[in-house]
């Protein structure tokens, strides 16, 4: 027991029709804490027993409707016992590392039965699941049957059961008569699960007629192999002509920027540009004056 708490309280799980006992919670105010179904319970004990007069003060008790697996119920109940109010510890903590695949599915559907609060709970104990399931390169009609029985209330987590079932089973194959024994339990279970199924196959069938259609869509047009070669090796021998003509007339690297003059040549070109323009020099008796168009002529 936890230091510091008390009020213990027993815990019964219903087997058909009857009342097999499963634990005791150290402390009802922190069962009720972690879990809704004994907060449910606990309050309306506690209403039934301030509303009855004459109690005879019968010990209150948890009792979870639904079956639950023993061992991994009595897990469940000791996480919440050895746990906190305030700094709680994550189940995963408490699942032993060589749990099977059976137990995890039980552990979880314990937590749904008990009502677990999930701030507490984690969700590491679900994401294992839906890892381990993932990478099922031969499930097996036992690993099919065990999750349809223990996760039904997680629909996410069956649906990737089935797709991964049906999936190997259409692209690799499961072992020799596996999936006729999963249809055939389908079927048992009734037409809506064995609807399911098909119409899972369908989809999956579907998806992979797909892939095969883009991927001949996207595959390239065969090239000539000698073609290829010959234009392989005139580029090369392109580059090794220009590299040769690079070597033989090196070319001189040109500077950018503004070229320097001298500065005396500069100053006189400046110079003259800044002088008026000079009147031609005519001789001395030289008329002046406008020259007619036939005049010009005769020189």
């Amino acid at each position: 027991m936890a230091p510091g708490y008390a009020n213990p309280i027993d815990v019964y799980y219903l087997d058909g029709d009857n009342k097999i006992f499963l634990g005791t919670a150290d402390d009802r105010a922190k069962f009720a804490r972690f879990s809704t179904t004994a907060s449910l319970q606990l309050k309306t004990t506690r209403d039934e027993s301030v509303a009855t007069a004459n109690d005879d003060g019968k010990k209150p008790e948890i009792v979870l409707a639904t079956h639950v697996d023993p061992e991994a119920g009595l897990l469940v109940l000791r996480w919440i016992n050895g746990n906190y109010l305030f700094v709680s510890k994550l189940l995963i903590f408490d699942v032993p590392t060589k749990s099977s695949f059976d137990l995890y599915c039980k552990i979880h559907r314990a937590t749904r039965i008990f009502r677990t609060r999930r701030e507490m709970l984690g969700s590491r104990l679900r994401e294992v699941l839906e890892e381990y399931i993932d990478k099922l390169q031969r499930p097996t009609f036992h690993d099919f049957k065990i999750a349809n029985e223990q996760l039904e209330f997680d629909a996410p987590l069956t649906y990737l059961m089935r797709s991964q079932v049906v999936s190997v089973h259409l692209v690799t194959g499961l072992a020799e008569g596996e999936y006729e024994k999963i249809i055939e339990y389908c079927a048992m279970q009734g037409e809506r699960l064995l609807k399911e199924m098909e119409a899972i196959e369908g989809e999956i069938t579907l998806g992979l007629k797909g892939e095969q259609a883009r991927a001949e869509e996207e595959t390239p047009f065969a090239v000539n192999k000698s073609v290829a070669e010959e234009t392989l090796a005139a580029a090369q021998s392109k580059s090794e002509a220009i590299q040769r003509e690079k070597a033989i007339f090196p070319r001189e690297k040109v500077k950018l920027g503004f070229r320097k003059v001298c500065a005396k040549k500069s100053g006189e070109r400046m110079a003259e540009k800044s002088k008026p323009p000079q009147t031609p020099q005519v001789p001395q008796g030289t008329k002046v004056g406008k020259v007619s168009y036939a005049e010009a002529l005769k020189h």
